[in-house]
């Protein structure tokens, strides 16, 4: 995998807001393990340690996107609801 000419372009073109909660929880399994961290992955190799940092970068956005994304929905709606509303304003 590491040897993949293109595996930067598919890193940086990786579809992150399409990680499932399954996906997730396998991630958690290995990060709960104590050999599971950058110090030890990177002192096997140097290049599988920034591909660590990128995974643990993806899970930290799964689990901030958690939050934010019923957030976004709500402000999607409160601007349908203010936009209709200055359209009525307007008819008036």
């Amino acid at each position: 995998m590491l040897t993949n000419t293109n595996l930067l372009k598919k890193l940086r073109e990786y579809e992150k807001d399409k990680i499932t909660a399954s996906m997730h929880r396998k991630l958690n399994d290995y990060f709960k393990k104590s050999t599971f961290n950058y110090e030890t992955i990177r002192g096997v190799n140097k290049a599988t340690g920034n591909l660590f940092m990128w995974v643990e970068a993806m899970k930290l956005y799964y689990e901030v996107n958690k939050k934010i994304e019923p957030l976004r929905r709500e402000l999607k709606s409160a601007r349908a609801k203010l936009d209709a509303a200055k359209k009525e304003l307007e008819s008036i």
